[in-house]
């Protein structure tokens, strides 16, 4: 997270951030990404993305990741990650019915 809004990390067409933290890292970075043009999946195991963050600030993230189109997919565990050619694979498991999913990303 960090590397990627410090500007170390160039940003990706499509991605997918999971973050177990619930705090402003993990909105904060899937936010700058989308502003830069990526297609971001923010993940959580968490009920709801930024469980953490405060009641005065979760509008704001919420309104932004919004606009910009920002997919927030709560109650998901990562299970693995596999490269696939020259993207990857990860499987997220359903934190409630145990249900596996899995997404492509660069």
């Amino acid at each position: 997270t960090w590397d990627v809004l410090g500007g170390h990390v160039n940003t990706a067409p499509h991605v997918l951030l999971y973050d177990d933290n619930g705090k402003h890292p993990g909105p904060s970075c899937a936010e700058y990404m989308a502003t830069r043009g990526s297609k971001v999946e923010l993940v959580t195991p968490d009920r709801m993305v930024g469980t953490e963050i405060g009641t005065t600030t979760f509008p704001v993230f919420y309104k932004n990741l919004y606009q910009l189109g920002v997919v927030m997919s709560p109650d998901r565990r990562l299970v693995e990650v596999n490269k696939q050619h020259d993207r990857l694979s990860v499987t997220l498991k359903n934190e409630y019915n145990h249900q596996l999913e899995t997404r492509i990303v660069d």
